[in-house]
């Protein structure tokens, strides 16, 4: 058995986002080690709710990341949380897990990661692209919101990346963690998009490189055009024809609604997951009211 771990970074904020990943990340990934890197200072009620949900949580000021101080000044809150992300998988990975995963906390997880380990096991880093087919109607507002997009904010999402823990799996870790010190910002304009658009170089500067094609795989407003997504009687849910992983809740309110309803159209299966991930961050909202 692999000795995985899969980690989120966030501050308090997100908290009850982060406990719904983690929540279903240990309900079908059990044996997996479940890390929370915290951007923001200590507190003693919050983390006690965080406890019951991650089996470990560490402060993004022990990450050993050089300056730290320096590093803490130079970015906003979102980029602060994207920038540790690079520092925390070279820190797990060098406790000498098999593989390390990271995930936004704004995703849900809905069945076994398994295959997604099994890919990376044949590489040494894996990716997920934010389209995987055509955008085949023409209209320029698709051809934007899904092709031209990806070319602004960057091919792949890194709302997920899997490292194995092999010596070039290392190797891309440290180069992103490094990138990340170097310039994690918000400024397309300029080429950045926080730690994502770096990552459109991982597939050609490294080897062993896995760009995972599963349809249910980082499901997401953006990739709804090419994905049907169907709820069993059973409950269990598939895309296309793949089983569900994990679905990226991006922008989870109105202006992600409205993508959404963009493209999901008549796939009234997408609005249920919406509506069951809207009563599973209810049930966590006792997190962000905890007093500080």
């Amino acid at each position: 058995m692999k000795n995985i771990a899969a980690y989120t970074s966030f501050n308090y904020a997100y908290a009850s986002k982060a406990c719904v990943l983690a929540k279903t990340m240990k309900e079908f990934n059990p044996d997996w080690h479940v890390v929370a890197i915290v951007t923001d200072t200590y507190d003693i009620n919050r983390n006690k709710l965080l406890e019951e949900f991650f089996d470990e949580i560490i402060f993004s000021d022990g990450l050993d990341i050089v300056d730290y101080d320096k590093f803490v000044k130079k970015y906003s809150v979102v980029e602060m949380c994207t920038a540790v992300k690079g520092a925390a998988a070279c820190f797990l990975l060098a406790r000498s897990y098999d593989q390390v995963f990271y995930f936004d906390p704004d995703i849900q997880v809905f069945s076994s990661l398994l295959s997604m380990s099994d890919a990376l096991t044949q590489g040494n880093v894996l990716l997920t692209p934010h389209i995987l087919t055509v955008e085949s109607t023409q209209k320029s507002e698709a051809i934007i919101d899904t092709e031209v997009n990806a070319l602004k904010y960057g091919i792949f999402n890194l709302g997920f990346i899997g490292f194995n823990n092999s010596r070039e799996g290392r190797r891309v870790a440290k180069w992103w963690s490094d990138r990340l010190a170097f310039a994690c910002i918000d400024a397309p304009g300029d080429g950045y998009f926080t730690d994502q658009k770096w990552c459109n170089h991982i597939p050609v500067l490294f080897d062993g490189v896995i760009i995972h094609k599963d349809f249910g795989c980082n499901l997401a407003s953006w990739n709804l055009y090419e994905r049907t997504v169907q709820i069993s009687d059973e409950g269990d849910v598939f895309v296309n024809d793949d089983t569900l992983k994990f679905y990226h809740f991006t922008k989870f309110g109105s202006v992600g609604l409205a993508m959404t309803t963009r493209y999901a159209k008549d796939n009234f299966d997408v609005y249920e997951l919406w509506a069951n991930y809207g009563r599973e961050l209810e049930k966590m909202d006792f997190i962000n009211r905890t007093n500080i």
